[in-house]
């Protein structure tokens, strides 16, 4: 071959090569405005805000299925987490288990939130879950989940 021939070669390997490397990939979830939203509700903690996240949650939901994405791991926790502190038992329950469903690894921290709702809805008075009951039932969760070494 002469130096043509291979330069000519060389050139279209490399081509191919950075073509291939600039492929598109497809998402692994839709996340919405997740960030705004959460963000939001963390810099001003209002019903207004919650309200909103809470929509956006929903939305994320609804457009990972139409999308036949996988929804985003949390979203069925956090959003399940809103609608026990709005008292919504059944649909709290069911995103707690939708969420261990869908990562298993939460099943630990699911099912204790799980508890959580139950044990209130037990409760003649029906009294939201106090949020410093959920932050060290949280923390215990974390705490004990074991580490592999």
């Amino acid at each position: 071959m002469n130096k043509t021939n291979i330069s000519i070669l060389l050139t279209s390997a490399v081509f191919l090569f950075f073509s291939f490397g600039c492929a598109t990939q497809t998402p692994m979830y839709y996340w919405g405005d997740y960030s705004g939203s959460l963000y939001k509700v963390h810099k001003d903690p209002n019903e207004k805000n919650l309200a909103e996240h809470q929509v956006q949650l929903e939305a994320i939901i609804k457009q990972s299925d139409e999308r036949n994405l996988r929804v985003p791991p949390g979203v069925f926790g956090e959003l399940g987490y809103i609608y026990a502190l709005k008292n919504n038992s059944k649909e709290a329950i069911y995103l707690f288990e939708m969420e261990k469903k869908t990562y298993p690894e939460s099943t630990i921290f699911m099912d204790n939130m799980i508890q959580k709702v139950e044990k209130r809805e037990k409760n003649e008075d029906n009294a939201q879950i106090p949020t410093e009951e959920i932050k060290a039932a949280d923390e215990e969760v974390v705490a004990n989940v074991p580490t592999n070494q």
